[in-house]
């Protein structure tokens, strides 16, 4: 339980906005965007194929480095320094753990990176887009004792001309001097926030330099002064006498009820700073590129989606060229929709037990990651002296290096992420069903007022760690998410504007979620209604476009006719439960129970059957030409209404609880009734999965396994994965909702055609079939590989064997029958004692199923001799050389 704050609120505070004039306005606004360009919607930020490793597949390197600065293959990065170590003899030890890449904080030279030749990123080039450890800090405090619009002024403002002009410089000396290394990407900042720190909430920023930026922007908006009276329900006489609504004096509003709520004057200002914020980030990264073109720029420690702190992850997606994120309420699921694909993203690991590490690394390479991030202290103190150094080395009395059991763990971890399968993987081309979820920023900024109104004052204690566990639109929408998953299918988050634009019937998605649309655009629900003419099949649970896209509450929603609905004045139903310690979130979970007595069959449902289901409904909700397949004690549900060639569908109940109840012990049976409304809904729309996934002499997808398909040309590849819902807290555990225990569960796996099969982990070979019989392993996944053709071999050729000049020239090749398709092939060099020589790891291209060439073996001590082994990565198939200096 939060403990709630004494806090005076001052009436002057609370008066209308309007009563404040713009004298303070500075008389000439500066050259300085805070305009999101309306062109990076289309564009976004443009990354080299070669920083990406994508030339590796177009015009094969001549020599191969285990240290390649790019994205070709997996990235293990460690996060942090150890001054008990020299440079290079820390980056060795590094390297023994299968770590290929380090940092360069911006205050320093990359002298030792340089020396030792390892690959790195640049850190905190920008540090005034994180404020917890500066000025912003104080102000936060302030603003708890004294709630002035004095306090909302962020120090330094993103738009004063002189902050911009540093931090621009600042960004372009860390390039120019680092440029010429090609770092794996640049850091604008860990942990970059618009506010305070992370998607904490604060009414930044009232400075007059803001402010005007800010009416610059509404004219941009809205054209006219009168346009924007209309919109905000003001009586402004000058642009000057605009301000925005700081969240007290919205939420006292609220007060008075919420039937005509008009958040806009406040909605505005946080759609503002997240303009601001990525306006900012694009110019630090423009100054970048005048000094590394095309190099990867972004920031790390990404938050959850937030009505705070610069996180729309639509915008986010259309400015960086790579991420570091959390995973919070779903927000990898989004990135892997949103960030142009193939754009390098990674996320921090736990380590303290192998079986755990693989778990999360897997789940992450499956969902696109490039690589990952290791926070390397055992505790985080301030004051460096004091610090728990890298807990991953033993650094001896007489100055020797070796790996402790955290470090051993380690690099079993990363030694996966190097086996060439990521690689692979990354390669291809990830295959998604017909369905698309909506990711409405518009919705996440109308919603979290009505949230938080409970809370009072203390509604700036928000964090992400609190938000992700109280906030249940966005745990909603995770369950969403989740339970797509669940019945073995996967989807694309697919945003406001892009729907705007039509992109539902370009796409060709069946099957259309609106999790809490409560604000929608005209042009969205246009889109929405065309799409369900043309045969789509639209699933909405409450308040779907209930307000116009600035969170105006509309008199009357033009989607209403779309859904076949009667409602009644808008209301929001509010969590009446009290807060439980010991879950982190509310007493019994969110909302109330809810009985469904199904009023006639529908695709597996049957009429009389009772479907319990705990959440919320949207009140006064009642049917108009819309069919209720489902009644319950407050109003109906499951609603249907035809039109033209499709169906809309209004549940009238949402999923906040889908993660709880998949984390309990009989995970199959906790979320069978929701499983089966979306599968009676899917069926609708005629989504079926590619290839089917069940447990032995069972029929339907085990719940809390994720499935996977990727093509690449002829070949296909498939995996089954363990799918827990994970949260990274500030030790950098995972914690939150997961899914129980399966490993050792047996599993059929249907494929949609025959193939040549392999289990890439293991290398196990089933023929040629369409039907795999195994046991899920401890740790990881299934990754099965499907070919057209039969792989005999692999053929290699070193000529003498010798190493000469650092080089080993090699030639590798596929042996198999008909048009090959382009393979990964991992060699390691093997010494006497058998044991792998990390440092020599290096995944070729096979290029239509060849490679000449040679490998980088610089990196490896000693004279041999050592066995070098390759294995072809999708067959299995594996051959041996001699190699010696």
């Amino acid at each position: 339980m939060r403990l709630l704050m004494v806090i005076v609120l001052m009436a002057a505070h609370l008066a209308a906005w309007n009563s404040f004039s713009g004298e303070d306005a500075p008389a000439k606004w500066p050259e300085i965007s805070a305009r999101f360009p309306a062109d990076a919607v289309d564009k976004g930020q443009e990354v080299s194929p070669e920083r990406l490793g994508l030339t590796f597949w177009t015009h094969p390197p001549e020599v191969v480095s285990p240290y390649e600065p790019s994205w070709y293959d997996y990235q293990p990065i460690l996060w942090g320094e150890d001054p008990r170590v020299n440079g290079t003899a820390y980056f060795n030890a590094l390297r023994k753990m299968y770590v290929r890449g380090g940092l360069c904080y911006s205050q320093h030279e990359p002298a030792d990176l340089a020396e030792s030749k390892m690959q790195f990123y640049c850190t905190n080039l920008c540090n005034m887009l994180y404020l917890r450890n500066k000025p912003g800090g104080k102000i936060r405090d302030a603003f708890k004792k004294d709630r002035t619009r004095e306090n909302n002024v962020r120090n330094p403002s993103l738009e004063d001309p002189a902050t911009d002009a540093a931090e621009r410089g600042n960004a372009g000396k860390v390039a120019q001097r680092c440029a010429s290394q090609k770092p794996l990407n640049y850091d604008l900042r860990d942990e970059a926030t618009y506010t305070v720190s992370s998607a904490s909430p604060h009414d930044f920023d009232f400075s007059a330099v803001s402010l005007a930026s800010f009416r610059a922007w509404l004219r941009a908006k809205y054209g006219t002064l009168d346009a924007l009276n209309a919109e905000w329900d003001a009586a402004f006489k000058t642009w000057d006498e605009v301000f925005p609504l700081m969240t007290d004096e919205l939420l006292e509003r609220l007060k008075t009820g919420t039937s005509k709520a008009n958040l806009a004057p406040w909605a505005d200002h946080r759609e503002y700073n997240d303009d601001t914020f990525l306006a900012a980030a694009a110019r630090y990264r423009d100054t970048i590129h005048t000094h590394d073109p095309l190099a990867p720029v972004g920031f790390s420690g990404t938050q959850m989606p937030s009505a705070y702190g610069g996180f729309d992850f639509w915008k986010i997606g259309r400015t960086i060229g790579w991420v570091e994120h959390y995973e919070i309420c779903g927000s990898r699921e989004i990135l892997r929709s949103f960030l142009p694909h193939k754009y390098p993203s990674v996320a921090a690991i736990p380590y303290k037990s192998v079986d755990e590490g693989l778990r999360r690394i897997w789940y992450l390479i499956l969902h696109g990651d490039s690589g990952a991030l290791v926070w390397p202290y055992l505790d985080n103190d301030p004051v460096p002296e004091k610090r728990k150094w890298v807990c991953q080395l033993d650094v001896q009395k007489d100055g020797k290096v070796a790996l402790t059991p955290l470090g051993e763990n380690l690099k079993a971890i990363f030694r996966e992420g190097r086996s060439g399968i990521p690689c692979l993987l990354r390669h291809a081309e990830p295959q998604l069903d017909p369905i698309g979820v909506l990711h409405s920023q518009a919705s996440i900024r109308a919603d979290w007022p009505f949230e938080v109104k409970r809370d009072g004052p203390t509604w700036i204690n928000r964090y992400s760690s609190y938000e992700g566990s109280h906030n249940y639109a966005a745990a909603g929408r995770e369950g969403v998410y989740k339970l797509i998953e669940d019945l073995g299918l996967q989807y694309a988050s697919i945003s406001s504007w892009q729907v705007e634009q039509g992109e539902l019937l370009k796409r060709g998605i069946k099957f259309f979620v609106v999790p809490r649309g409560l604000a929608l655009s005209d042009k969205e629900i246009a889109q929405l209604k065309a799409y369900v003419e043309q045969g789509g099949v639209l699933v909405t649970d409450l308040l779907a476009g209930r307000m116009d896209e600035n969170s105006k509450v509309r008199a009357e929603s033009p989607l209403d006719a779309l859904l076949g609905l009667k409602r009644a004045p808008f209301a929001f139903e509010d969590e009446k439960k009290a807060e439980d310690d010991k879950s982190g979130g509310y007493a019994g979970g969110f909302g109330r129970k809810l009985e469904v007595t199904l009023r006639e069959d529908f695709n597996g449902l049957k009429k009389d059957e009772k479907l319990e289901i705990q959440g919320y409904q949207e009140p006064g909700l009642a049917a108009g030409e819309g069919k209720p397949l489902g009644i319950t004690s407050t109003g109906p549900a499951l609603l249907e209404h035809a039109a033209g060639k499709g169906f809309a569908y209004t549940l009238n109940f949402d999923l906040p609880n889908y993660l709880a109840l998949r984390s309990g012990s009989d995970t199959q049976k906790a979320t069978a009734t929701a499983r089966r409304i979306f599968s009676a809904l899917l069926e609708k729309a005629g989504v079926a999965s590619s290839f089917k996934v069940s447990r032995a002499q069972e029929h339907e997808h085990p719940a809390g396994l994720e499935g996977f398909h990727f093509s690449l040309g002829a070949a296909e590849f498939v995996a089954v994965h363990p799918n827990g819902s994970t949260r990274i807290e500030i030790d950098l555990s995972n914690s939150g909702a997961g899914v129980g225990d399966q490993a050792g569960v047996d599993l059929a796996i249907q494929l949609l055609k025959k193939g040549f099969v392999t289990e890439m982990r293991s290398g196990q070979s089933f023929g040629q079939t369409d039907h795999v019989a195994m046991k899920l392993p401890k740790g990881g996944p299934i990754v099965l590989s499907v070919l057209p053709y039969e792989v005999k071999g692999v053929k290699a050729d070193v000529g003498d064997g010798k190493i000469a000049g650092g080089v080993l020239k090699l030639s590798v090749a596929i042996d198999a029958d008909g048009a090959l398709g382009d393979h990964v092939v991992h060699t390691e060099f093997v010494d006497a004692g058998g044991e792998v020589v990390p440092e020599s790891v290096v995944n070729l291209p096979l290029v239509k199923g060849a490679y000449k060439g040679a490998v980088d073996c610089s990196f490896v001590s000693g004279d041999g001799p050592w066995t070098l082994r390759l294995r072809d990565v999708a067959s299995g198939k594996t051959a041996e050389c001699k190699v010696s200096r």
